[in-house]
């Protein structure tokens, strides 16, 4: 980690998708390895209290896998619903069959 952005150890951040719960901000993002060959584009999930200090919870959305439609999870979104259950959505590709669909998980 460099002194004022986080980063994971041997990845990149790419998107940032913010969700406050409680005493957390839960920063969920895409990480980026950029192996070759694509090794897929799971999310993974940080928490803070202080956005200085930041506790690796690892990976959260793991990619779909080489032959599945979302062998990429892209961008989406966290929302807790009424009853108190998590919802996350994203976009999930595949370079082998250039579609995008969107997906939702529970939590």
């Amino acid at each position: 980690m460099n002194d004022l952005f986080y980063q994971p150890n041997e990845a990149y951040v790419g998107d940032v998708i913010p969700f406050k719960d409680s005493e957390y901000a839960y920063l969920f993002f895409l990480y980026e390895t950029r192996k070759v060959p694509k090794d897929g584009m799971p999310w993974h999930l940080v928490r803070t209290k202080d956005y200085v200090n930041f506790e690796d919870l690892g990976e959260c959305l793991p990619s779909g896998g080489t032959e599945k439609d979302d062998f990429n999870c892209y961008t989406g979104s966290v929302v807790k619903d009424d009853r108190g259950t998590y919802h996350l959505f994203y976009t999930g590709n595949n370079p082998k069959t250039a579609e995008k669909k969107v997906y939702q998980n529970r939590l």
